[in-house]
């Protein structure tokens, strides 16, 4: 499972869906809009995400 950051997913420049790994070890869903060049994703303010993977 390759880790991705933000700047590896706008170079795909396509719209995708992703996992986003939290600093509380938990997964999140995320979606990424290429229009926009960003990450939509439901977290608590106090998370940090520290990668995502392709889902």
């Amino acid at each position: 499972m390759k880790h991705l950051s933000i700047n590896d997913i706008r170079t795909t420049n396509k719209d995708s869906r992703y996992t986003a790994i939290g600093n509380d070890d938990k997964k999140y869903d995320a979606a990424y809009n290429a229009n926009l060049k960003t990450m939509f994703f439901c977290i608590p303010d106090y998370i940090e995400i520290l990668y995502y993977t392709e889902t």
